[in-house]
């Protein structure tokens, strides 16, 4: 590390000749970037807490807003054109993933099941025109996509199942019931 250089106003400039008050620093600069890492770590306690007391208090609402905003990427597009929407429900003895999928057929899909994640993948695939009906404009989404999501602990690898009707994609998992290893600790 003896050789490493940081060089904030130019190696031409004289040894005598006072730094621009002007310019910024090296330590203004790290000073402002510890500034937003402290302010980034306290906005995610301060998220921490609130979705703690409002889970705790039956707040559901907020709570659900504020996980789809906290996961909100996590599941992202892995590789591909475009990204299918998606929904995630929870039943009492399921997990369910429901994608849409308009204009696909079953074979264009392909469902991967691993040990901690479900993987869709597929193309959607613009329909073949005669040269005299050109596309003037078009919205949808064509191409392949990929999109891989983590698994409940309790999801059942085995018990899964995969319908595909009308442009949308079912995904249908069982759930365990899961031991939590957890004892009382006599205090002393």
């Amino acid at each position: 590390m003896d050789n490493f250089k940081i060089t904030i106003n130019g190696d031409d400039q004289p040894a005598n000749q006072e730094p621009n008050q002007n310019e910024p620093s090296f330590d203004a600069f790290r000073k402002n970037v510890g500034d937003q890492l402290k302010k980034a770590a306290e906005e995610v306690e301060r998220m921490t807490t609130q979705l703690t007391t409002q889970w705790k208090t039956g707040g559901w609402p907020n709570v659900r807003t504020r996980i789809n905003e906290l996961w909100k990427g996590f599941a992202e597009n892995e590789g591909g054109d475009w990204m299918p929407s998606l929904e995630i429900r929870e039943e009492h003895n399921a997990y369910v993933v429901q994608v849409d999928l308009p204009g696909m057929q079953r074979e264009d899909v392909q469902v991967e099941v691993s040990d901690d994640a479900l993987t869709l993948k597929g193309e959607r695939k613009m329909a073949a025109t005669a040269e005299e009906n050109r596309i003037l404009m078009t919205e949808r989404s064509y191409g392949a996509f990929s999109r891989t999501l983590p698994l409940p602990e309790d999801v059942n690898r085995e018990e899964v199942s995969a319908t595909f009707k009308e442009g949308v994609l079912e995904v249908r998992f069982g759930r365990v019931q899961v031991q939590k290893n957890r004892r009382i600790i006599d205090v002393q």
